[in-house]
């Protein structure tokens, strides 16, 4: 049962790694416009948003309480994470 727990863990981690580092590293295209840059953001960002609600479904035999804590965790953690990884957090 733990290896479920660590899988969904590890899955969270990397997803919402990925949407905050996109989010970072996006923001120097993003105008005021909208263009096609805007676009591809958006659209990576939903994609990230639909496999993070299919990990929700996926891993059904986890209580949902235990879900959103192991989520919350795993957003600060990939917060933390990225942080250290470009530089933004220094200690």
């Amino acid at each position: 049962m733990f290896m479920k727990y660590l899988t969904f863990f590890i899955y969270q981690l990397i997803l919402f790694s990925a949407a905050i580092a996109i989010d970072f590293f996006s923001r120097i295209y993003i105008d005021k416009t909208f263009n096609f840059a805007n676009f591809c953001v958006i659209g990576l960002n939903i994609l990230i948003v639909l496999l993070i609600v299919n990990l929700f479904n996926r891993f059904s035999d986890i209580r949902l309480l235990n879900k959103i804590v192991l989520t919350m965790l795993a957003f600060v953690s990939a917060a933390i994470f990225i942080g250290i990884t470009i530089g933004e957090i220094i200690f």
